[in-house]
């Protein structure tokens, strides 16, 4: 077969492939546009509250807020209470516990302002907006992939499972995703002052914390330690005045209370972190074990930051993937619609969303990570499909995620200054 027949087979392959899954996207744009605007979403909402149980615990919690009872708000009584008034007359016994950062309590008031369905729209298009912008800054920033791999990049990423699934129980996934992206960027670029604001931010979930301070040890500015605190102060302010000082300063024996209880809805055993997989042992051995592993692995983590504390830009890529990927894998929470995360590894090192391209690529541990992130979208899919067989299939999304760690790794340690693009150290 001639070298020109070749190449049109593997542009019509790639135009199909990338042609399903814009089409798969269109679909789901559409059916969440048909629920936001028709009364298909109240119908959900009062029949099925379940589909949209996270984002209705977060409107509940600013109608809380914007009570009588806000200083009330951590109690799970009257969490269950207003949940329960919101999706009358459906009911529910069972605390599906609201334990985010008073800081982040204050977010939620703005919707809970809105009509129901019209707030939920809102979010919807906020999270898109606000998830993808900065992505789209981390590709942009060092241009690597062409015009169609950007976009075919981009439906890939809104396609795939984590962040449909975010939008389909109202989490807070994009936005999550935005933040790391924009402290990534900032940091890249040497925004110092919004780094640190973006670092601050990112308390909104406090697990991923003490991975995201360790790009600090090759970032050693006064600047973006100052724009931290001087944020965190706002932050705590804010919290301060929005649901009292009293759930402030108690906020982490609130934390502590809530993660060892068998009594609030937080579903370890779904989670994909290492945490999922040992909730076959009672909770507090399980919130044990996973926390030693994840202290090990932290360890670990300091370790090669030390040792490439002066890193080229490429090292530095490939740490802060290194660090993200192993936060998915040890953070103490994270479940399967947090995995969106992967995004930002992604936009830092792909060179290439080509498969007939990543299988050329000349090492073996980098060929592999970019072949497994093309077919991560349908992979997310193919998981959630099967899972009718049982919702522990939900733990090869773990097993992707140790691979993804393995393999990135590998690719770090794989760097030798001949091959580095980019030798400047930052």
């Amino acid at each position: 077969m001639s070298a020109v027949a070749l190449r049109r087979i593997r542009l019509f392959i790639s135009t199909l492939y990338a042609a399903v899954l814009a089409g798969f996207l269109a679909v789901l744009f559409n059916y969440s546009f048909e629920m936001i605007s028709g009364p298909l979403f109240h119908e959900f909402t009062h029949q099925f509250p379940l589909r949209f149980q996270d984002f209705l615990r977060f409107y509940s919690i600013g109608q809380i807020l914007c009570s009588d009872e806000k200083m009330h708000v951590y109690d799970p009584e009257v969490q269950l209470r207003f949940f329960n008034a919101l999706i009358s007359p459906a009911h529910t016994d069972k605390v599906m516990f609201v334990q985010h950062p008073p800081f982040l309590f204050s977010f939620f008031i703005p919707f809970a302002s809105l009509p129901l369905n019209q707030s939920y729209g809102a979010w919807f298009i906020c999270s898109i907006l606000f998830g993808s912008a900065p992505v789209i800054l981390l590709l942009l920033q060092k241009r690597k992939l062409s015009i169609l791999q950007l976009f075919s990049f981009f439906i890939g990423f809104a396609v795939c499972l984590p962040a449909w699934r975010a939008h389909y129980i109202g989490q807070l996934s994009w936005f999550l995703v935005g933040l790391f992206a924009f402290y990534v960027w900032a940091l890249l670029v040497k925004r110092r002052v919004l780094a640190g604001a973006m670092l601050a931010l990112t308390l909104a979930k406090l697990q991923y914390l003490p991975f995201l301070l360790l790009p600090l040890m090759a970032n050693r500015s006064k600047k973006l330690l100052v724009s931290f605190a001087v944020s965190v102060v706002l932050l705590l302010c804010i919290a301060g005045t929005t649901v009292g000082w009293s759930n402030v300063f108690g906020y982490p024996f609130i934390l502590l209370s809530t993660e060892s209880s068998q009594d609030v809805g937080l579903f370890p055993e779904e989670m994909v972190c290492l945490r999922g997989p040992l909730s076959c042992f009672p909770r507090p051995i399980a919130l044990f074990i996973s926390g030693a592993s994840g202290l090990l692995a932290f360890m670990f983590l300091v370790a090669i930051w030390w040792r490439y504390r002066t890193p080229t830009e490429q090292e530095y890529r490939w740490l802060i993937s290194l660090t993200l990927i192993a936060a998915l894998v040890f953070a103490p929470h994270v479940h399967h619609y947090d995995c969106l995360i992967l995004a930002i590894p992604a936009a830092l090192t792909l060179t290439t969303v080509d498969p007939f391209e990543a299988v050329k690529l000349p090492s073996r541990p980098f060929r592999c990570w970019t072949l497994l992130f093309i077919v991560y979208p349908a992979f997310s899919w193919i998981v959630s499909m099967l899972t009718f067989l049982g919702d522990k299939l939900y733990y090869l999304f773990t097993i992707f995620d140790i691979s993804m760690l393995i393999l990135c790794y590998l690719v770090l340690q794989s760097l030798k200054p001949s091959s580095l693009v980019d030798q400047r150290r930052l």
